[in-house]
Formats: C-alpha cells, structure tokens, sequence
C-alpha cells in the first residue's frame, strides 16, 4: 500500500512537470515564409443591413465568424463580436458604404464596407495593417502579458526600403 501511494504522488507530479507550459517557450520571436500574400486579409459582410436578422460574416477561404446583430433606427452600426473584438460604423448620407472600425484588444482597424446590392456591404480587414506584402519574410515577437495572456506584435521587413513595418 505504500508502493501505491509513492507511486501515485510521483505520478502526480511527473504528469504536472509534464502538463505544465513555460511562457519562456513562447516568449520570443518567430520567423517564417508567408506563402500568399493576402493571407491576413478577411472578407467582412454585412448582409440584408435593414432586416429583423442583419447578419455580419468575416471569412477567408472559410467563414470565421457569423453573426446576427441589431440595428437601430439612425445610420449608426455597433457590433459586439466577442469579449475583445467590436465593429462601430456608420452608413453615409447615401447609403452606399460603412465606414468604421473593427476593435480588437487595443487596436484599431479602419474599414470601408461597399454596398454590392440592396443592403448588403463587403470589405477588407487586414490585420498586419498593410495592404500588399512586399516580403515573404515575417517576424512575430510574442510576449507575456497579464495573467496567462500572450502578446504578439507582428513586424514585415521590407528588403526594398531596408525598414520595419
């Protein structure tokens, strides 16, 4: 009975030491090749504006996100996506583009949703704030934050103009 026990509380801890995550794992930079160069850029709809069920869609090649949301009677547009992700916009006086901005943590992301048709808008989200990568080469410097959060602080090298974006 005692073997067991010993045994129990080594393989306690063993799995713990196991299971455990170093930050210093994480913290640090990364580098790799992006292959295409819109590959940070979503879609993002926003369907049938002036329905009971307007609908906001962000996608790449798949649907990342579909979402109803509310309206109001006057041109402006607040969508809550998540606990750290938001959209605020307003429609123009003709009704034919959203401008605003998508919030996500502490940055914000400018965008221009265009009708297509009869209350419905798209637009460009990137998320490396930069419309065309001009290198292939990607640096991501992740850090701790606050509790077990990350941080991660993308930075494009451009081999033309030698600086960072």
């Amino acid at each position: 009975m005692r073997f067991q026990t010993i045994a129990i509380y080594f393989l306690t801890f063993i799995s713990f030491g196991l299971c455990a995550q170093n930050i210093e794992e994480y913290t640090n930079g990364w580098e790799g090749k992006i292959e295409d160069t819109k590959t940070f850029s979503f879609t993002v709809e926003i369907e049938d504006l002036h329905s009971k069920n307007p609908i906001l869609i962000i996608s790449n090649s798949k649907r990342i996100i579909e979402q109803s949301f509310e309206t109001s009677t006057n041109r402006l547009i607040s969508i809550k996506i998540g606990e750290n992700l938001s959209f605020e916009g307003a429609l123009s006086d003709n009704s034919n583009e959203i401008n605003g901005f998508i919030k996500s943590g502490l940055l914000l992301y400018h965008l221009k949703l265009t009708k297509i048709k009869t209350d419905s808008f798209v637009g460009i989200w990137n998320i490396l704030m930069v419309d065309n990568l001009k290198s292939q080469n990607f640096y991501l410097s992740v850090e701790n934050g606050s509790g077990d959060d990350y941080q991660a602080y993308p930075i494009v090298v451009c081999h033309k103009q030698k600086t960072l974006l």
